[in-house]
């Protein structure tokens, strides 16, 4: 009887320690997760502060001289307006072509309020994007604490089987 107790506790132990390194597998793959997506996170947070101080450089330039073009600005050098379409961040494609302060300043005033307010939609969406990163980021801490603790226990469990083996 004691030494079928025994296996039964070694075979418990064994299958308690197969679930320990299982949890330790999984808190490792979504502490790697988390901080790839902590890298993104601070990368796009940069990336919206940048963007929202360039714009305000822009209405701050539009409201005290009506136009554009005296260099100030340095997000009108990362936008591409393909035939005064929709303005794109960063320079994807060689086909559409820079919009430098002088071509913005020449264009008609509807048109620079338009590019403008797609600037805005365009910042908007990056900080929705921002805040999702967020949520995801907090979600994703939440489940590493909830592995560590069933990782901590099934160590207490792995532990206390083996001492009472």
């Amino acid at each position: 009887r004691e030494l079928m107790d025994a296996l039964d506790g070694a075979e418990l132990a064994e299958r308690r320690k197969k679930r320990l390194d299982a949890l330790e597998r999984d808190l490792g793959k979504v502490s790697e997760e988390l901080r790839i997506r902590d890298i993104e996170l601070e990368a796009k947070c940069e990336e919206l502060e940048l963007a929202e101080e360039d714009l305000k450089a822009l209405k701050d330039e539009m409201e005290s001289t009506g136009k554009f073009g005296s260099g100030k600005s340095s997000f009108l050098t990362g936008i591409d307006v393909p035939s005064y379409g929709t303005p794109s961040l960063g320079q994807t494609e060689a086909s559409k072509r820079s919009l430098d302060p002088s071509v913005f300043s020449a264009m008609d005033e509807s048109v620079r309020a338009d590019i403008l307010r797609q600037m805005e939609e365009i910042i908007h969406q990056r900080d929705l994007a921002l805040t999702t990163a967020k949520g995801d980021l907090k979600k994703g801490t939440d489940r590493i604490a909830r592995l560590e603790d069933e990782l901590d226990r099934a160590r207490q469990e792995v532990v206390a089987a083996r001492a009472a083996a």
